[in-house]
Order: structure tokens, then C-alpha cells, then sequence
């Protein structure tokens, strides 16, 4: 590129990358007077809901009984995992305390109702329910 002659392509080499190395340094030194300021487009979800509010959410909109949503029954399996899901990630719980509020159930099976609960948030009879949370904790 620039030229056939080792010697003489070196040093147009050389010169050709301090110039580009003065034009960016001189960019450098025109942005260093400019103030910024950083903007976050993102929202933050606040994740301090109330444990007992959701828990209460829930049973008037599913119509089941605390005992149903919370032990161990088989017609309330699916809104557990929902449950446990929006315990996670609203109220920013982590399994042991859900456990603790569960009772009798263990870590791993918190973990895996939050992953079946995950899923079910897109199942027609669950997927307004987190909206209606927002709605009643506002």
C-alpha cells in the first residue's frame, strides 16, 4: 500500500500513524472540555412488595383459601409456582425465605416452582396477575 520499496513503505508507514495519532489526540483534547452527563433509559422495578399483600392478591383472584396456596395440596400446585415466582422476583425473597414462609417445603423445591411458576405467568389464567399486583400495591 505504500510502496513497493521496504525502506521507503516503512517510513511512509510511520508517518501515515503519527498523523492518525495526532488527529485523534487532538479529538481527544476537543471532547475533554465538554461536559457529559449519563442518562439510563432503563427503568427500575422496585422489588419491595409486600410478601403478605401478594399472598393475599393471590387468594381472592385464584379463590383459594391460604391453606390451599400455601401447604401442600394438588389443586393448588400451579398457583404455588406462581406464587413462588412473584415471592422471587417482586419482593426480592430468596428460597430460604420463602421456605420460611411456605413451611415444610425445602430450597430445591422452591427453586423448581419458581421455574414452573415462570412458565405458567404466560398461561391465559395467570398472565394478568402480576399487573394486578402492580395495580393494587400502587
Amino acid at each position: 500500500m505504500f510502496g513497493l520499496n521496504d525502506v521507503s513503505a516503512r517510513a511512509q508507514y510511520k508517518d501515515f500513524i503519527f498523523k492518525v495519532k495526532k488527529i485523534i489526540d487532538i479529538q481527544k483534547e476537543e471532547f475533554l472540555q465538554e461536559p457529559t452527563e449519563y442518562r439510563s433509559m432503563r427503568k427500575i422495578l422496585v422489588r419491595d412488595f409486600s410478601p403478605e399483600k401478594i399472598i393475599m392478591i393471590m387468594m381472592q383472584r385464584l379463590n383459594l383459601n391460604k391453606y390451599s396456596l400455601l401447604k401442600y395440596r394438588r389443586d393448588g400446585v400451579e398457583a404455588k409456582a406462581v406464587l413462588c415466582f412473584i415471592l422471587r422476583k417482586l419482593c426480592d425473597l430468596k428460597c430460604a425465605e420463602i421456605c420460611r414462609i411456605f413451611g415444610n417445603i425445602g430450597q430445591a423445591r422452591v427453586s423448581k416452582l419458581c421455574r414452573i411458576g415462570a412458565e405458567l405467568v404466560h398461561n391465559p389464567k395467570y398472565e394478568n396477575i402480576i399487573n394486578e399486583i402492580f395495580q393494587q400495591s400502587i
